[in-house]
């Protein structure tokens, strides 16, 4: 239809659409269109894959999430992900990788990070345009020297860390909360975890997420929210503030480490055993990584996640072709 709009105009010009002026103009549109198009496209699927979610819907679904959450920090997210993703293809980065969204999704993590962390309007549009970008051409060169296992979020955690270091955003503590916890405040817990992988604080955009996820596999849901509670659960445990807990803090972490378990291990018993494993073991180092980045006033943001997930993922070449775990 818009090449048949392109088509009417040029005539109307006294242009023949079948002309050789005519045709590279139809050409040229379309082909503007198309990579348009396919940009959107895969900046989108850079919001699922945050989560390990491939699909234009699913990413849609989560974008809406944030939205209802945060209207900010989607639009951040959204322009974190074009960003990366326009980088992405300037530098001619592997065009798989790119489609899939794999270039973009630290770029959106970046929009979110600064969206909560740094100050004023301008300041975390100019940072997320300039430091999404910078994610790209890092992720690429991380994902060589990781080898076979995967960056996850390291790219993000690089770019963003460098930034928050300058601008130390916990150099001045919060007011102590004095609200009291109630039960729908505990109920809710394990979606707030889910909604603070992308910095936000909201049951309904974790509902969101866990949406997205069990479209892609139900599975995937359940292990997130699972990797939530334990997370929860260990913070308490460790004597963690009730109110960072319930704000799901201390979920969010082990939510992505007992999902990439679920997304890269064929399901069994040891399986789910390293799920829960793995999601208790993230909360143990994010609470060190909190208080060591504490004393630099910057949060730990995913790096607890990495760490933990990488571990897992190098797991079944540790233990051999007799271990029980299997790589999918």
């Amino acid at each position: 239809m818009a090449s048949l709009r392109a088509a009417t105009t040029l005539l109307r010009r006294g242009i023949s659409p079948i002309s050789p002026r005519g045709a590279r103009g139809l050409a040229q549109k379309s082909s503007w269109q198309d990579a348009a198009l396919a940009s959107a496209t895969q900046s989108i699927k850079g919001v699922g894959q945050v989560v390990f979610l491939d699909k234009p819907a699913q990413g849609n679904v989560v974008l809406a999430g944030l939205a209802y959450g945060d209207p900010a920090l989607a639009v951040l997210a959204a322009v974190g992900g074009a960003s990366a993703t326009s980088a992405a293809r300037l530098l001619d980065v592997d065009r798989g990788s790119v489609d899939a969204g794999l270039c973009s999704y630290n770029g959106v993590l970046v929009g979110c990070a600064f969206a909560a962390f740094l100050p004023g309007a301008v300041a975390p549009l100019a940072a997320t345009v300039a430091g999404a970008a910078a994610t790209a051409p890092l992720s690429a060169v991380l994902k060589r020297a990781c080898g076979a296992t995967p960056q996850f979020t390291l790219a993000f955690n690089a770019v963003a860390l460098s930034a928050l270091a300058y601008t130390k955003p916990f150099a001045v503590p919060p007011p102590p909360a004095d609200a009291a916890i109630g039960f729908a405040d505990v109920a809710a817990t394990p979606l707030v975890g889910l909604s603070q992988i992308f910095v936000v604080d909201s049951p309904v955009t974790g509902a969101a997420i866990a949406v997205a996820l069990a479209q892609a596999d139900t599975s995937y849901a359940t292990h997130a929210i699972n990797g939530s509670v334990v997370g929860s659960v260990v913070g308490l445990a460790v004597g963690a503030d009730p109110h960072e807990v319930v704000h799901g803090l201390w979920g969010f972490n082990s939510a992505l480490t007992a999902l990439s378990v679920a997304v890269f291990f064929e399901p069994s018993r040891a399986s789910y055993a390293l799920a829960g494993a793995g999601a208790a073991s993230t909360a143990v180092l994010f609470g060190g990584l909190k208080t060591a980045l504490g004393a630099f006033a910057v949060p730990a943001l995913t790096l607890p996640f990495c760490a933990a997930a990488a571990t897992c993922y190098a797991l079944p070449a540790a233990l051999g072709e007799t271990g029980a775990l299997r790589l999918k």
